[in-house]
């Protein structure tokens, strides 16, 4: 039995470090229908780990405050680990053996955001593997008002990887944003983290929409005629 429990300990090290160098394929702002920003431009902020490091202080969490791939817009930016089983892998994911996985990604923002008349859109990427991310565990709250649910959540799965997408449309921008989510079960890796944050995209009305669509359909009458 202590023979097999090792061998399952090790083979869920394994599945919890494989894979963590690739870099997780998020969606860009500039180019999804979400977006309409560049990143690293004007008023907006992006910050992205895609691998972790402990740092000691803050202690006893185990906390990562240097995003490795960008960090823009930001005074402050953190990954805390907030079950005390979480520990960095050999390959900078964070495995959480023992008990669900629960993490706080903390940004305080150095900018004043661009507001468009539709307010702001905050965006949390996620990478996963092992075991799944409790999606209904998610949210954001600026450390004085309620938190809030997102407003949208899909997950895909792609070299391996679990990655998700969470989204709140906010009437207003704020200064703190603290997300929060965990995992199920144990035995969840966390490899990669990313925030983006810009004024939301002006929807198209619907007259434009029906507009539109009356040229097309009339340049087909044409084509056919």
């Amino acid at each position: 039995m202590l023979f097999r429990k090792s061998l399952m300990t090790a083979m869920a090290l394994m599945v919890a470090s494989a894979g963590s160098q690739a870099f997780a394929a998020f969606q860009d702002p500039a180019t999804a229908s979400w977006g309409g920003w560049d990143r690293n431009t004007g008023a907006t902020i992006y910050v992205h780990w895609d691998d972790f490091a402990y740092d000691p202080d803050p202690a006893p969490a185990l906390t990562d405050g240097t995003p490795d791939v960008n960090s823009y817009g930001v005074a402050i930016a953190g990954v805390t680990a907030n079950n005390p089983t979480t520990l960095v892998t050999s390959t900078e994911n964070l495995y959480t053996p023992a008990g669900p996985a629960n993490f706080t990604v903390s940004v305080i923002a150095d900018v004043l955001l661009d507001e468009s008349a539709n307010g702001v859109t905050v965006a949390l990427q996620l990478a996963t593997l092992g075991t799944q991310l409790d999606a209904s565990s998610v949210f954001l709250t600026d450390g004085v008002n309620s938190p809030i649910i997102p407003d949208s959540a899909e997950s895909s799965f792609s070299a391996g990887f679990t990655e998700w997408l969470f989204l709140w449309n906010l009437d207003a921008d704020v200064s703190t944003y603290f997300f929060n989510f965990s995992s199920m079960t144990n035995n969840l890796s966390l490899a990669a983290v990313s925030v983006d944050i810009g004024p939301s995209p002006v929807p198209v009305p619907a007259a434009v929409w029906l507009f539109g669509s009356a040229l097309l359909g009339l340049g087909a009458m044409r084509k056919k005629g």
